[in-house]
């Protein structure tokens, strides 16, 4: 997604477009819906991207989507308007957030990108209640049960079991 900053030096510009991406975890275009404004020659993008993700549970292994809308927040400013009097390049506090370009018309595709995978989730449910998967024969629990023994003891803490039993058992 390329865009004229020129444009934006006269008037604002509102930026509406759907990008095909090549993102695996991403099923849909992503819908882009940008504000770009110039102030004091620093170059805002502010806007809105509705992202639809094609994700696994964590505890079931079921493929499902969920539709999520990120915040863009990108600035730019010229490199010939950073301070040349410093040898080493030092990024001031105020700088820690601009990216520097050197031309006018910039592709933010990669800067997009960036911020869908950075907002893939690590671990999502399908849904909140998600029963997962029987540890022993694999059923989905979501979609019923299994005969599977749930009651499986450690056999490292199989004399305790003993010993607890026994005590128990002598008060009777």
């Amino acid at each position: 997604m390329k865009i004229d900053l020129r444009k934006a030096k006269s008037e604002r510009l509102f930026i509406k477009e759907d990008l095909e991406l090549d993102i695996p975890e991403v099923t849909d275009p992503v819908s882009v819906d940008l504000k770009v404004y110039e102030s004091n020659q620093i170059f805002v993008l502010r806007g809105k991207m509705d992202v639809t993700y094609s994700l696994n549970c964590s505890r079931c292994l079921t493929r499902f989507e969920r539709e999520e809308t990120l915040d863009l927040f990108l600035v730019f400013k010229y490199e010939n308007t950073r301070n040349k009097n410093v040898k080493e390049k030092e990024i001031d506090e105020d700088e820690i957030n601009v990216i520097f370009i050197e031309q006018s018309v910039i592709d933010i595709t990669e800067y997009i990108i960036n911020e869908i995978m950075l907002n893939i989730p690590i671990k999502v449910l399908c849904k909140e209640d998600c029963k997962g998967l029987c540890p022993i024969c694999g059923t989905d629990l979501n979609e019923g049960s299994c005969d599977c023994k749930k009651e499986k003891v450690d056999e490292r803490m199989k004399q305790l079991e003993d010993i607890k039993k026994r005590m128990f058992d002598k008060k009777e």
